[in-house]
């Protein structure tokens, strides 16, 4: 067999061996979508380099005839492999696991058939002519019916393919945006390489361009695997996402119609058809109303329900706008999910807390009754009974009967805590009004930030109301207290100061605990409890011997300036 040497044999088998390897190294990656078939596509170009490289090596005109014609098995490949790649890659290949994606294959085969039965027919080469380029012996090939069919297949499936690729382009985040502007780039450059090897217009006449294109299409993938993981991961497209949710997703126009809604939405309101045939005044009108009140882009959830009891779901819902690319509002985007168990669940439990407060009520009532009846028979007793011994007793009962009647007190006050929602309290008001609830009323206000209002439970009141009292109780000689509040980095810190003996170093947290101290214990513990509510922390910074001072710490978000006579004082504001 003769043999003669060409540099472009040694270009076509060096670019044969690239796209083998890259073969390979696609192939242990083919648990990625549409790998599996890139790695196939790989292959067939690496076999059309290397036959084609064995052709310009080999002297023989019919032997490089038989060799031409086993290039026909990668070159049919082509077309159809890039068509599924591009299918697995853009996660569109559910149509490649039936049956009929076989014919995709029938056009390839049929051309394979052609080639090798050229000589009875000449559909695919009518003419074959010997030349010599660039000092290389080569066949160049006429194309016929067979051969122009076969491309223009092959142009179908990539115009095919390329749509995919664009229609995912939109469609999916920017992570993927570099993969696919990659992939078609390379489907550009062989469409190119073919269209010259067609109309004839190669420099080097007689070569195939289209075997280079394919190798410099493989080592740009291989850049973008190592750069962009492009044989790593594989888009995920918007429309599969907002298909699988568990979440109802609607858009209406500024009409209040249908536009678009996703699976789930269709479930959870039962609308049927496609998106505007179903009015959502008739098939969700508390969502309709909603939509028209509802503050947009707040972040602030709303709730709505549909059906009626005992069916009846109940849905959480956020409300932003939808613009155009004037930023003009053209309707409105509504995310729901089904919260109708937390709703039940919430429901109950209100239930079970009703009735646990008429029960607490009312035994705090009898047990109250009960001690005032038994002070009383203790006054009736001291009154009657001389022994100095046994009113000593009778002092120690009523002692112990006021201790349970403060409990009962606490138990009210505890059960109360969190049973509100959280309001904007004036700050200076609050304190006033405590002090004048207390018998002690030597209690001064000053804020040096101006006019502040918190962020608190309702009960903070008797946040102030316990710590006056604490220092009148334990402060040995309180003349005073004073309550100031400044700003600093770490939010607003209020101070509640008195004159009396102070608080040792090594209670200062103790005095926390429920049942610390020498009377109930209970009254800086449900402080605490109240503030903990909305953020709030207080500690104790004072000196012994110096007198109390607590710090009350509001964090930012929960407390707020404003100027002197903005609103009159009062309650607070939500």
């Amino acid at each position: 067999m003769a043999m003669q040497l060409s540099v472009y044999a040694f270009v076509y088998f060096t670019t044969g061996i690239i796209t083998l390897l890259l073969a390979i190294y696609s192939w242990k990656r083919r648990a990625v979508p549409g790998t599996f078939w890139f790695s196939l596509l790989m292959l067939a170009a690496a076999e059309w380099c290397l036959t084609f490289s064995l052709e310009l090596l080999v002297a023989d005109p019919s032997l490089k005839v038989l060799i031409g014609k086993f290039q026909y098995l990668g070159i049919v490949c082509i077309a159809p492999l890039m068509l599924l790649f591009v299918a697995g890659y853009t996660r569109n290949d559910s149509w490649t696991r039936d049956k009929k994606a076989l014919l995709l294959w029938v056009v390839p085969a049929l051309t394979v058939i052609l080639v090798f039965t050229n000589e009875m027919h000449g559909l695919v080469w009518p003419e074959i002519v010997p030349a010599v380029t660039r000092g290389t012996f080569v066949m160049v090939y006429a194309n016929g019916p067979a051969a122009l069919a076969s491309t223009g297949y092959s142009y179908i499936l990539a115009v095919a393919s390329v749509s995919m690729l664009i229609f995912t382009l939109v469609q999916c985040s920017e992570i993927y945006r570099r993969q696919i502007w990659l992939l078609i780039l390379c489907t550009g450059i062989f469409l190119i390489s073919d269209l010259i090897d067609i109309f004839s217009l190669s420099p080097v006449p007689g070569l195939d361009l289209d075997p280079l294109a394919l190798g410099i299409c493989g080592i740009i993938v291989f850049e973008g695997a190592i750069r962009y993981r492009l044989l790593d991961i594989a888009p995920i497209v918007y429309h599969e996402m907002y298909s699988a949710m568990q979440t109802g997703v609607i858009a209406v126009d500024n009409q209040g119609s249908i536009i678009e809604c996703n699976p789930a939405a269709r479930q959870y309101l039962s609308l049927a058809g496609t998106a505007g045939d179903s009015p959502l005044e008739t098939s969700a009108p508390a969502l309709a109303e909603l939509i028209r009140t509802a503050e947009t882009d707040t972040g602030r959830q709303y709730e709505f329900s549909v059906g009626e009891q005992p069916d009846r779901k109940w849905f959480g819902a956020r409300i932003s706008l939808l613009k155009d690319y004037s930023s003009r509002p053209y309707g409105k985007l509504v995310i729901f999910h089904d919260i109708t168990t937390c709703r039940k669940a919430q429901e109950d439990l209100q239930e079970a807390h009703s009735k646990l407060t008429i029960l607490s009520s009312v035994t705090r009532h009898d047990i109250l009754n009960n001690l005032t009846a038994l002070d009383m028979y203790l006054d009736l007793c001291r009154q009657r009974v001389p022994d100095p011994s046994a009113l000593g007793y009778f002092q120690h009962l009523q002692e112990t009967s006021q201790t349970i009647r403060t409990h009962i007190e606490f138990m009210q006050y505890y059960e109360e805590t969190g049973g509100k929602e959280p309001a904007w309290f004036d700050l200076r008001t609050v304190v006033l009004e405590a002090a004048a609830a207390h018998s002690f009323r030597e209690v001064k206000v000053r804020l040096d930030s101006g006019e502040t209002e918190i962020y608190a439970d309702p009960l903070i009141a008797k946040v102030f109301y316990n710590l006056i009292d604490n220092a009148f109780t334990h402060g040995d000689h309180v003349t005073r207290c004073m309550v100031t509040a400044e700003e600093t980095d770490d939010g607003l810190i209020i101070v509640f100061a008195d004159d009396g003996c102070g608080i040792p170093a090594a209670d200062k947290e103790r005095i926390f605990t429920r049942g610390f101290g020498s009377q109930t214990g209970l009254g800086l513990f449900l402080i605490r409890r109240i503030l903990s509510i909305t953020g709030i922390t207080i500690r104790e910074t004072g000196e012994e011997g110096k007198g109390a001072r607590f710090e009350i710490i509001v964090p930012a978000g929960k407390y707020r300036m404003r100027q002197t006579g903005t609103y009159p004082p009062g309650t607070g504001t939500r």
